[in-house]
């Protein structure tokens, strides 16, 4: 195929993803509440009742602007492109029908598609990286799946049925454990978090916007279902492990999206922490639902509800963004990076409003949101007598101390990436009109709904029938408006009052742009200070003849460990492949008859299987 026409062919794909998108916008507006569908040999049941529409209604709008921003991006796209733009689209579909499925089989169809899909765009890259992070991810992915396979197997046992309506108030604690830890794994939530940061700096990064920005709803959307549907009674043991859990992966995401310095994996760590947050309020929701406190149970799971939309707006900006600085500089490094305001304006303010509304500063959707949690806890702790309320005081006091993180977090993100000169990176591409306006419209709604979110907050609070206490806040008062307008004049006076002065160099003889501030400078107290939380490997080179305080150059690396991969699963990984080749030994002999032994054994185990699960007599 000639270069033209391989061009030509590749500009009716790459509308592939826009194209589910709007199949998704029209579904919502067209379809029956209910309707199946018969695939091959099963009949699916689909239903859009108040939480699946939620969800697709999310799913529907996050991919429309990342499919505008994969017009621009698609030269980037590695490997068999149009595979990927095609995968890209039946990545879309597939998490939409999983959202909507109404029945056991069905779900489990599209989850799994998804999760292949998924899995083929993270190698997309056909790298050897590559590999190594698909095979972690396929691993995570399906160790969560044969958890959720395990839990709607043991529902199916005990309803008889495969729909979830079913389902409804028929699960047990230890089924609803199987299937939070199925539906952990898939949201990232720590110590299953492994895949995570490996998967994004490797994915494409319309990919990575999907999959942080909406297919870690999915997960959310289940563990929703089976704790407020599904459940047969609000256990306080359930809520206790929810929250000790989410203050783990707030916690533990905040620390390392702090000090990581790869552009994309400090996202991923950010997508753990926000995860942990929801995870909180899916705990106190239920919480208020055990101990019959309705005030409770509406407020977290507002926040819930609202937390999932705007860390899926502004967290698929970011990774759009992220997506747009590699194409500009070919660099993933935030220490090689530097000066890109002067390249990219647009992008810069872009970028910085982001972090700033993900870092909660008022007046922000997420502040909003992060209020909403806040109140819950507040309300949480009035109840007299209750042992629980020392776990929330402590919640309350890692909720601020993970926002500091934060904070911190994406002032060193615009300040190291965008702000100053650069580190070595050159500027070898401007973004897209495309890119640019993919990304704009996000933004755009962030702010819309941090400067007055009581509509949303209203329409959210009558479809699920939520009580809400009044909150007494006001994003635009008298005050705000005030501080604003002087911050303008004070602004526009300076600007004419500008001064020219030599920057001080550190006493250095000439500009260097590499002595500027890095991740590793801005956060080596940090470091410091957690380093019970780190795991890291430093290396010091330098020309050892030369004297110490004058070298030529010296080369300092460091690099960070996620703690948990260290210290458990590489240890369990060691341990595993001991054993499987213990077995393998004794297994594999080469001896024919016992290989034919093996295959009537499984015959008969599957048959017995049959027998236990239906109830039929041979």
């Amino acid at each position: 195929m000639s270069e033209g026409s391989s061009s030509g062919s590749l500009s009716v794909f790459k509308h592939a993803p826009l194209v589910a998108s709007s199949f998704i916008a029209l579904s919502l507006l067209l379809l029956p509440r209910e309707f199946t569908v018969q695939l091959g040999f099963f009949e699916a049941y689909f239903k859009l009742d108040a939480l699946s529409i939620f969800f697709s209604s999310l799913l529907a709008f996050v991919s429309f602007y990342v499919s505008i921003y994969t017009i621009g991006y698609v030269s980037e796209l590695k490997g068999k492109a149009h595979l990927v733009l095609i995968l890209t689209g039946v990545f879309i579909l597939s998490m939409f029908f999983t959202i909507i499925s109404n029945d056991l089989i069905s779900f489990l169809f599209f989850w799994e598609i998804m999760s292949l899909s998924s899995f083929y765009l993270v190698i997309s890259d056909e790298g050897k990286e590559s590999s190594k992070v698909g095979f972690i991810y396929l691993l995570m992915t399906h160790l969560g799946t044969a958890f959720i396979i395990l839990s709607f197997l043991l529902l199916y046992i005990k309803t008889s049925s495969m729909s979830f309506d079913s389902f409804r108030g028929s699960a047990d604690l230890y089924i609803v454990l199987l299937a939070l830890l199925g539906f952990s794994v898939k949201a990232g939530i720590v110590p299953f978090h492994v895949w995570l940061p490996y998967a994004h700096p490797v994915a494409p990064s319309n990919v990575s916007a999907l999959m942080s920005g909406v297919m870690l709803n999915t997960a959310i959307y289940g563990m929703m279902r089976f704790l407020f549907e599904f459940s047969s009674s609000n256990f306080l043991f359930t809520s206790l492990l929810l929250i000790v859990f989410g203050c783990l992966s707030l916690v533990y995401g905040a620390i390392y999206s702090l000090t990581e310095s790869s552009v994309k994996k400090f996202l991923a760590y950010s997508s753990i922490e926000n995860m942990g947050l929801l995870v909180i309020g899916m705990g106190l929701a239920n919480l208020g639902l055990y101990k019959e406190i309705l005030p409770i149970y509406s407020t977290s799971k507002a926040f819930v509800l609202l937390h999932t939309l705007n860390h899926s707006l502004l967290k698929s900006s970011l990774f759009m963004g992220a997506g747009v600085m590699v194409k500009m500089t070919h660099e993933y490094s935030m220490n090689r990076l530097g000066g890109l305001s002067k390249a990219s304006p647009l992008l810069f303010y872009l970028m910085l409003v982001s972090s700033v509304f993900i870092s909660a500063l008022p007046p922000s959707n997420v502040f909003f949101s992060e209020l909403l949690l806040y109140k819950t806890l507040f309300l949480a702790l009035n109840i007299k007598g209750d042992p629980s309320s020392y776990i929330l005081i402590l919640v309350l006091t890692l909720l601020a101390l993970s926002g500091v993180f934060v904070g911190a977090t994406f002032v060193k993100f615009i300040g190291v990436v965008f702000l100053g000169k650069s580190r070595g990176a050159k500027v070898s591409n401007k973004p897209s009109v495309a890119e640019l306006f993919g990304i704009a419209l996000p933004v755009a709604l962030s702010v819309s709904i941090g400067i007055y979110p009581y509509p949303l907050l209203s329409i959210l609070s009558n479809i699920y029938s939520l009580s809400l206490p009044d909150l007494n806040y006001l994003p635009f008062n008298l005050l705000f408006v005030s501080f604003i307008l002087l911050l303008v004049i004070f602004l526009a006076m300076r600007k004419n009052r500008a001064r020219i002065y030599e920057t001080w160099i550190c006493g250095l003889d000439e500009e260097n742009p590499s002595a500027q501030a890095t991740t590793l400078s801005q956060t080596y107290s940090i470091r410091r200070l957690f380093s019970m939380f780190y795991s890291t490997v430093s290396e010091i080179n330098f020309d050892a003849e030369i004297k110490k305080y004058f070298r030529s150059s010296i080369l300092y690396k460091e690099e960070l460990k996620d703690i948990f991969e260290e210290k458990i699963y590489k240890r369990l990984a060691g341990y595993i492949l001991a054993v499987s080749d213990q077995i393998r030994k004794i297994l594999q002999t080469g001896n024919i008859n016992l290989y034919i032994s093996y295959i009537f054994l499984t015959l008969l185990l599957c048959f017995l299987i049959y027998i236990v699960l239906t109830g039929e007599k041979p």
